[in-house]
């Protein structure tokens, strides 16, 4: 991925004089957001698709078409002049839905944790146009119909907030609203969000849980270099309770680069030291996980040397099929070029807290269920240009949906003589979702 950095000052000119293109130029559904599940009661939060509705067009000049739905994996309802806002001097708006999922969800026994780390590859539109925005749309549908019995997803490289969430809708359709309108409506901050300054991005690591999550906190790592002084990279932290057994999740992504081996080892002992300032019991378990960026195939004892310098676990077995997360040969999205035939993300569990009697991962070739075409280069546009557009100078059709595939750990551990919950005294803070700038991964 290119970095994208030296368009750091071009993206403020940019962003303000390109602020209101349209939806066949890049046109932003009208949706009012739901409120999140209590945070009170350790049961899952609830499927509100009911109400899952979105108007598509915006006035006076409304472009929308039923078409318009599907690229953003939502189903078409009607269409209309007024929808719920403006009316339209000329074209239509339309309503879509959120689809509904293949099944129920599955869950575990309490004593059982399903992790999901995705590096969902999210950059802003200043730094390049790949998809973002008609991909991240379409994932949280996909994994979880892929993936039904998922307690917890560590999202990686959600840079801007996912989905339609380019400035113009009111409010967008973001990752998080559709993970929320699906059951998963518990979210920790997004990592490094509130440190970031004018010319910086967020760390784009946030973790969403079907449970109450309790208690969320975050480190900014003080060790970085390079172009990743620009990201607030670091680790972030959500305590977890389902059905009265608490879990500990944190996740992150390192510093990027070949040569940067002694930063992210420094950035390593920053984790373990946010653990240990966390004060978790040793009873309880303790999930890290996320983009170490080490390749574990190629290059083991870098991968080793991190997971003991964050005291995690040693690698878990690989049960699936797949054996690669990130693979040039199967994945178009992966940058041109390069070989790549790697394992990148991980789920671990922490060896200074109660250990698993059980862990494993495992990938697939993750896809959508169906062709998703983006604009790939649109000149001086940093928002959202649609295929379609007369803005828009080369576009992509694919299944993919990142260029990493998701890694699913599954973990199980003797939870019953678990202590009493802990007193934690930092409560949780509302996730934004609605970030504004971004960085590559």
């Amino acid at each position: 991925m290119p970095s994208g950095f030296s368009f750091s000052l071009l993206r403020l000119f940019c962003a303000l004089a390109l602020l209101g293109a349209t939806l066949a130029d890049g046109e932003a559904p009208e949706t009012v957001e739901k409120s999140d599940a209590s945070k009170e009661e350790a049961k899952p939060s609830q499927s509100v698709l009911d109400d899952a509705d979105f108007w598509i067009g915006t006035a006076p000049f409304c472009k929308a078409t039923a078409d318009d739905c599907e690229t953003f994996d939502l189903k078409f309802i009607r269409e209309d002049s007024t929808g719920n806002g403006a009316k339209c001097w000329t074209g239509k708006k339309v309503l879509c839905q959120q689809k509904q999922l293949k099944s129920e969800f599955v869950t575990s026994s309490n004593n059982e944790l399903v992790v999901a780390v995705y590096n969902v590859d999210e950059p802003s539109f200043s730094e390049e146009h790949n998809g973002q925005t008609e991909r991240t749309c379409h994932i949280p549908r996909a994994l979880l119909n892929k993936y039904p019995d998922l307690d917890v997803i560590i999202l990686v490289g959600l840079f801007v907030g996912g989905c339609m969430q380019n400035g113009q809708s009111k409010p967008p359709i973001t990752m998080g609203l559709m993970l929320t309108n699906y059951g998963f409506g518990q979210a920790s901050t997004i990592v490094g969000e509130s440190a970031r300054g004018i010319t910086e991005t967020n760390g784009g690591v946030v973790i969403v849980s079907r449970w109450p999550m309790i208690s969320t906190r975050e480190h900014v790592f003080a060790n970085y270099g390079g172009l990743d002084r620009f990201i607030e990279r670091g680790a972030v932290y959500g305590g977890i309770n389902k059905h009265g057994v608490i879990y500990h999740v944190v996740g992150t992504q390192l510093q990027s680069g070949v040569d940067k081996e002694n930063i992210r080892l420094e950035q390593a002992k920053e984790v373990a030291n946010f653990i240990s300032e966390l004060e978790l019991p040793s009873s309880h378990p303790v999930i890290i996980g996320g983009d170490f960026q080490t390749d574990y195939l190629s290059d083991k004892p870098a991968a080793e040397k991190l997971f003991n310098t964050m005291f995690a676990s040693t690698m878990p077995a690989i049960v699936s099929e797949v054996r690669v997360n990130v693979d040039y040969q199967s994945n178009d999205l992966v940058e041109p070029g390069k070989n790549d035939q790697e394992w990148r993300d991980y789920a671990l569990f922490s060896n200074r807290h109660l250990p698993a009697d059980q862990a494993t991962l495992e990938t697939s070739l993750f896809t959508a269920d169906k062709d998703i075409r983006y604009c790939t280069s649109a000149v001086m546009q940093p928002t959202y240009v649609s295929a379609g557009a007369m803005t828009c100078a080369s576009d992509k059709t694919t299944k993919q949906l990142s260029d990493h595939y998701p890694i699913i750990g599954r973990f199980t551990f003797n939870t019953n003589e678990q202590s009493a919950p802990m007193q934690y005294r930092h409560p949780t803070e509302q996730p934004s979702y609605t970030n504004e700038t971004s960085s590559t991964n």
